[in-house]
């Protein structure tokens, strides 16, 4: 059995007063819950975009050692030219 306890001094209960202080519980959490909801929306949008950007890490690291490879093997190129070009000279 719930015994409501009259929140003024008088002899009769305040029900409005219960209800005021329901209602106004009710619009925190609502609002609390909104909040929430952005949060895990916010949390969502960062989790895509740490993938995205941990795909496009993997893809430029790949990239990278492709073009240090061609950069030595035109290293190579140049320097067995001039090597070529110096024995050329010398006859």
């Amino acid at each position: 059995n719930l015994i409501i306890q009259p929140l003024n001094k008088g002899s009769s209960p305040i029900y409005s007063d219960l209800t005021f202080i329901l209602q106004s519980r009710h619009v925190e959490i609502h609002r609390l819950e909104k909040k929430i909801d952005a949060l895990i929306a916010y949390c969502r949008d960062l989790e895509n975009q740490n993938s995205f950007l941990e795909s496009e890490q993997t893809k430029l690291k790949k990239e990278k050692v492709s073009l240090v490879e061609k950069n030595r093997a035109a290293k190579t190129r140049i320097e067995l030219m001039i090597q070529q070009l110096k024995s050329l000279g010398d006859n």
